[in-house]
């Protein structure tokens, strides 16, 4: 899979087999398909069957056929501009699992919020080698948003304990969300109990609602500026 994002349809590079109606490449010359592909963030499926074993017309009984299921998650980066006591604060969101969609900002609590495209099957979950729900989001230090920590939840369930913070940046803080498989799978459970699943005829999927706002502490950066401008 070669990603050329300059091109508007998937070419495939190899030779054609008129029997099996497929390609076949070689060790040193593989078949390649190249064109707009992992152009968008989001959770791309691959299934896998193998039809052919020792020689490439061998072709296996449908009965005998293994096929492999597959998950790679694209990251998305989502920029907005949230305003707080009439000053703009640039926020960078980089998803690793999927796309995230319906951002809002509560300037009462401080509380960002956006979903997340999911599904709550706790079978497809379990069978996934891999499941981490990962996200980056950087607030800038010399805002009124910085803070020593944060308080998440993800459908109203608390998960800040998977939350870790990277001030390694001058200039911005990097919160961190690594929600693993184990967590996802009980948050799934929860969710599925409580019968908060968003199903809707036009997202069949149900939705991860996330949320993230100061624990109340003003991190060091911050109070370091509020000290210079009070001398000021």
């Amino acid at each position: 899979m070669k990603p050329e994002a300059n091109k508007k349809q998937i070419t495939v590079y190899g030779e054609p087999d008129p029997i099996l109606q497929a390609y076949t490449g070689t060790e040193n010359s593989p078949v390649i398909a190249a064109g707009p592909i992992f152009s968008e963030g989001g959770l791309c499926h691959f299934i896998v069957r193998i039809l052919t074993i020792d020689c490439d017309r061998c072709l296996l009984p449908d009965d005998k056929q293994t096929v492999y299921n597959g998950w790679l998650s694209v990251g998305i980066t989502e920029n907005q501009q949230i305003t707080l006591n009439g000053k703009q604060i640039p926020i960078q969101i980089i998803s690793y699992y999927d796309n995230i969609k319906d951002f809002n900002f509560d300037p009462n609590k401080k509380e960002m919020q956006f979903t997340m495209p999911s599904n709550w099957n706790t079978t497809r979950l379990e069978e996934q080698k891999q499941v981490l729900v990962h996200q980056e989001i950087s607030i800038p230090k010399q805002s009124e948003l910085a803070s020593k920590s944060y308080i998440r939840t993800i459908n109203g369930i608390d998960v800040t304990k998977n939350l870790m913070i990277d001030p390694t940046n001058r200039t911005k803080d990097v919160v961190h969300f690594m929600i693993p498989k184990p967590v996802v799978i009980q948050i799934a459970q929860q969710v599925n109990k409580n019968g908060t699943r968003t199903t809707t005829a036009t997202a069949p999927d149900s939705l991860m609602r996330f949320t993230l706002e100061p624990s109340g502490n003003i991190s060091s950066s911050t109070m370091a500026g509020m000290h210079a401008k009070s001398l000021i």
